[in-house]
């Protein structure tokens, strides 16, 4: 986060009974982050944010934590059974210093013991108390929670700030945001778990678990320098840090780095590959993938869907080498391993489907790109409610064939709703962001409108240079792009 950034501190009160949901709470945080790039988010919670250690200049643990209480902007208290002493303590604290709070209370708790039901009408007469402080938000399960309190986060943010715009989605949407996201860092949590023997790697694991990828990535440094023999899963899970934060080139040379210390492993060759057709580096792409498939193959006799990824990967990096048969022979086969596995409406066969189309459009088929672009759009409608980024990206390819039939009106309908759609779910600064801006300037050149075509041309060079190499292919086509559109913009004003 850059230095001029407000930052925001939560703190995340509950109870061990409700442990799911406040782990859940750190990755919502996270993401809500993404859709506020001028704030910082920093979540607040005694088993995260504070040592287990004395602290002598507090009179106890708990006026330790009070004292960062007092500190921050918003306090959450979620609920199941029970109130706390503490918690109760907190919760007067935070009313007293005039933080906002906002209060989750889960349902379906039934008590085992006249105790147990005893402190359950506690924290129900504390819960009818607060009529004039906050209305307790009822939820029934995590999948509720995690909407609700998503939902909650961003309009509190939206309000509080208002440079800023809440973007609400679908519990559907949140969950597979959430579920990509979740993936990633389970990943992460697994492979350091597998070596909690390596203590800077037990760090690492503590600071992802907590969200700060920064602080992991020095554990991960340091435990690379001294213990060697661990070098390559620990290149391999720095690139991921770094891919998580969109710092590409950086995840591309940790990637490289796990391959090296580990040529037979194919997910680090894999994702070598994957960077490296991020970064516009298509032979190395192909490299990388054809290695990863061999190592994949050796390991496993029959096709199976990581498979299909590796020879999806290798589809495209043959598409932007334009070997465009080698590219669809690939495609093809991945797709046939798909269908093997999973139902003619997931998403692995749409994303299929979509890159097809990608090929045949580059092939300058536009008739078979449309075909396959709306195969995969059917299948993404019928997966998601509303809007996804999947639908985004889909939507602009479409916008760009009808560029090419120079058919502007559509294109431009098309690509500018791709953009609405895309700017609700990806970051602000994401590079497929910048696909639709120059796609755009294409459009609005072709249809004579030179002043937006520089602009937006503008806005995909700007956001591109801050992810990718300066010689990368599609900033170099996007700023001669740029001249041209220049050159017709001067020439029209004579």
């Amino acid at each position: 986060m850059p230095a001029s950034n407000t930052t925001v501190k939560i703190f995340i009160a509950s109870s061990g009974e409700v442990k799911d949901e406040r782990e859940k709470s750190v990755l919502i945080v996270y993401l809500v982050n993404q859709a506020f790039p001028g704030l910082d988010l920093k979540v607040v919670m005694w088993d995260y944010s504070m040592v287990r250690r004395s602290y002598p200049e507090h009179q106890n643990f708990q006026a330790a934590i009070n004292s960062k209480l007092e500190k921050c902007k918003l306090a959450v208290f979620i609920f199941y059974s029970k109130v706390g002493d503490y918690t109760k303590e907190e919760f007067d604290l935070a009313q007293q210093n005039s933080i906002p709070i906002i209060i989750f209370h889960k349902q379906g708790f039934k008590g085992k013991s006249d105790d147990e039901n005893k402190a359950y009408a506690n924290l129900e007469a504390f819960l009818s108390s607060l009529d004039n402080v906050a209305v307790p938000l009822k939820y029934n399960n995590l999948t509720e929670f995690e909407y609700e309190f998503y939902k909650s986060l961003n309009q509190y943010l939206s309000e509080e700030y208002t440079h800023t715009k809440p973007l609400l989605l679908t519990i559907d949407q949140l969950q597979a945001h959430l579920e990509k996201q979740q993936a990633v860092i389970k990943g992460l949590e697994e492979r350091l778990k597998e070596q909690e023997s390596n203590e800077l790697k037990a760090k690492a694991l503590d600071e992802v678990q907590k969200g700060d990828y920064r602080a992991a990535e020095k554990h991960l440094a340091q435990s690379a320098a001294s213990k060697i023999i661990d070098a390559g899963s620990t290149f391999f899970e720095l690139g991921q840090l770094n891919e998580i934060q969109l710092l590409f080139k950086e995840a591309y040379e940790y990637y490289k780095l796990a391959a090296q210390f580990n040529p037979s492993d194919g997910q680090s060759l894999h994702r070598a590959g994957v960077m490296a057709n991020v970064l516009g580096y298509y032979a190395d792409a192909v490299d990388y993938s054809e290695k990863s498939l061999k190592a994949q193959s050796s390991k496993i006799t029959e096709p199976y869907p990581i498979m299909a990824n590796q020879l999806m990967n290798l589809a495209l990096s043959f598409y932007n080498k334009k070997e465009y048969k080698k590219a669809i022979e690939n495609c093809q086969k991945a797709l046939e391993i798909n269908k093997q596995y999973f139902k003619t409406d997931h998403v692995k066969i749409a994303n299929c489907y979509n890159n097809l189309g990608l090929i045949h459009e580059g092939e300058r088929d536009f008739q078979k790109a449309l075909i396959q672009y709306k195969k995969a759009l059917e299948v993404y409608h019928h997966i998601y409610e509303g809007d996804h980024p999947n639908i985004a990206i889909c939507l602009n390819n479409i916008g760009l064939v009808y560029v090419h039939k120079e058919e502007y009106a559509k294109a431009i309908i098309k690509i500018e709703s791709a953009l609405v759609m895309g700017k609700k779910f990806l970051k602000g600064e994401y590079p497929e962001i910048g696909k639709m801006y120059a796609n755009l300037g294409l459009a609005y050149y072709g249809k004579g409108d030179f002043n937006k075509s520089v602009h937006f041309f503008w806005l995909a060079v700007d956001l591109w240079e801050k992810f990718l190499p300066s010689d990368h292919p599609d900033i170099v086509i996007t700023k001669e792009n740029l001249q041209k559109a220049l050159a017709a913009q001067a020439a029209s004003k004579k």
